[in-house]
């Protein structure tokens, strides 16, 4: 295998992310989804129950799955712009 082969390779693999890409296949998402939404309604338990500690944490991982939620729509949505625009004849 040539350097430049080599480089190419290393290059592409480390934009490759099979199981995140795999999450936001359309079959993929609705489960995704309500394991983030049982994980958030698991936190807010621990937020409100919790020690001190516990609360911090939870509020934490709380806060990034919401953003993870919010990336996800966002996602969705420009998924869905794509396709449409794909779909779309050449004018």
């Amino acid at each position: 295998m040539s350097t430049t082969t080599q480089l190419s390779a290393r290059e592409e693999s480390w934009r490759s992310f099979p199981q995140f890409e795999r999450i936001f296949e359309p079959e993929q998402t609705e489960p995704f989804l309500r394991r983030v939404e049982r994980t958030c309604q698991l936190l807010q338990e621990i937020a409100a129950k919790g020690s001190a500690r516990e609360k911090e944490r939870a509020g934490a991982a709380f806060a990034a799955f919401q953003r993870a939620l919010a990336l996800t729509g966002e996602l969705g949505e420009l998924r869905a712009k794509l396709s449409t625009t794909s779909a779309e004849p050449d004018r």
